[in-house]
């Protein structure tokens, strides 16, 4: 009897998610469009995105080095109410923010040229690339 409570909660995520199923699947290729044009060195910047949702639902990198791994949310990350609230509160068919795309690398603001530096900040990145890091 408690298996029957499960489906009918995974389904109740799975049928209010698919209400914003756009909105995720953008944030999702969003975050995949990024690790692939990103910088990657390491890929602990790649593995550093993270996707926070409307209602506090988040997916999150590991940060750690190695190829770009996907971020993808496992279940739907809403519940029907949460859904029915995100749609009305951000009036879902207006240019509103539903998902917030950051990265909490260390060097994110390098990586992403929000800060300049010169080449005596990167000493051993200029001797590995001589035309920059």
């Amino acid at each position: 009897m408690a298996k029957g409570f499960g489906i009918g909660k995974q389904l109740d995520r799975d049928v209010s998610s698919a209400l914003l199923i756009g909105a995720i699947k953008a944030a999702e290729r969003t975050v995949d469009e990024l690790q692939e044009e990103g910088p990657s060195w390491t890929g602990r910047f790649s593995n550093s995105w993270q996707i926070q949702g409307p209602q506090g639902q988040q997916v999150k990198g590991d940060g750690g080095p190695g190829d770009a791994r996907p971020l993808r949310f496992r279940d739907g990350p809403f519940t029907g109410p949460q859904a029915t609230a995100t749609i009305l509160r951000t009036k879902f068919t207006t240019d509103k923010v539903i998902f917030t795309i950051s990265n909490f690398s260390d060097h994110a603001a390098e990586a992403t040229d929000a800060v300049e530096h010169d080449k005596t900040y990167y000493p051993r990145g200029w001797a590995i690339s001589p035309d920059g890091p």
